[in-house]
């Protein structure tokens, strides 16, 4: 049985549901993969835990909503210390980290993954902002310490998306990326679509059912999408894309004259974050790409049409193996979870 240490910043509602797979999948990973993954730091916004032995995980899930949650762990809980302190001083060998994303700033988790690099931890990441800020310059640091980051949760959750491109189309040429990479817009421009709503209401109903947030600008003016585009072209092209490098348009503008005009042409309205190398590249695949994120026009008949609701898509068009596309994945928290867990089961079978 191999022990995996982990330290998971961030305790949110994806980090919850994290330490509630370790609990229900405890015996699977035991039987199935020889792991045994024990929790030795946590940390959130209301503190955090350094602990020399294995914390137990059903008291970390049950009072993590709680008030002075940590005080249930005497002798352990920090409320003084920072998130990448708490890193700093754990044992452990994996950072899971959690933390909200901040587009601009990377931080908390531009900090949390520098502190775990120097200290020579695998990092399994959820937060898009540390890798949209500086993608190339954490994978250098990493590749200097030996070490690996996975980041599949931070690129569109249970979509396999990274995972397509990095083993899936290994050897081939990605000539170009499509995707429909986030669940809430594509379910209000469904709504618009098939039942001739505007999109205040469209917005509304998606709030009302707990699929768009309270405040939604992040989803429904494009930046997520953007964040997950950017980072897919920085992994898959060797870029160093930044929100500055690229248009973004939202569907927080879009309006009904829009969709019939492209509904008379035989197209549907997804909103699409786009990658793709320009036909001027030499014969390696180097050379100048486009990157956009956008509400477009597609034909009908184009597998990404038919893709509705919060359902979540990405299209691949490759020199040797031709188009793949991958449908599917849930978009919650519980998925997020779920794909930061295969990422981890992922860094041990890759022997480390």
């Amino acid at each position: 049985m191999k022990k995996v240490k982990i330290c998971l910043s961030g305790l949110g509602n994806v980090g919850r549901h994290f330490v509630s797979l370790l609990i229900e999948r405890r015996g699977l990973l035991q039987s199935k993969y020889g792991l045994d993954i024990e929790l030795f730091a946590v940390s959130c916004s209301d503190g955090g835990i350094v602990s020399s032995s294995p914390l137990d995980l059903e008291t970390v899930y049950s009072h993590s909503r709680q008030q002075s949650w940590t005080s249930s762990f005497p002798g352990q809980g920090k409320d003084d210390l920072e998130g990448w302190q708490i890193i700093e001083k754990s044992q452990a060998d994996v950072l899971i980290e959690a933390t909200p994303t901040d587009l601009k700033s990377g931080e908390p988790g531009m900090t949390n993954l520098k502190t775990a690099i120097e200290k020579g931890m695998d990092i399994v990441t959820l937060t898009k902002g540390a890798l949209v800020k500086d993608f190339s310059g954490l994978m250098e640091l990493s590749k200097a310490k030996g070490i690996v980051i996975k980041f599949s949760g931070a690129t569109a959750a249970a979509l396999p998306t990274i995972d397509m491109a990095d083993f899936c189309l290994a050897g081939s040429t990605v000539k170009s990326i499509k995707g429909i990479l986030n669940g809430t817009t594509n379910f209000i421009l469904t709504k618009m679509t098939q039942e001739g709503i505007d999109y205040e209401t469209a917005l509304k109903e998606a709030q009302e059912l707990g699929i768009a947030e309270p405040k939604p600008d992040l989803d429904v003016q494009g930046w997520d999408t953007a964040a997950k585009i950017i980072i897919l072209s920085n992994a898959i092209y060797g870029a160093a894309l930044s929100m500055d490098d690229i248009p973004v348009s939202g569907i927080d503008k879009i309006d009904s004259q829009m969709l019939e005009k492209a509904f008379s042409e035989g197209k549907k309205v997804k909103l699409i974050g786009e990658s793709r190398l320009n036909e001027s590249n030499d014969k390696h695949g180097q050379g100048q790409m486009h990157v956009s994120v956008a509400p477009t026009p597609i034909e009908a008949d184009h597998v990404l049409a038919a893709v509705d609701g919060t359902t979540k898509a990405i299209h691949f068009e490759t020199d040797t193996l031709g188009d793949l596309t991958v449908i599917g994945g849930k978009s919650n928290p519980r998925a997020a979870a779920a794909a930061a867990l295969k990422d981890l089961v992922n860094i041990t079978r890759e022997g480390r």
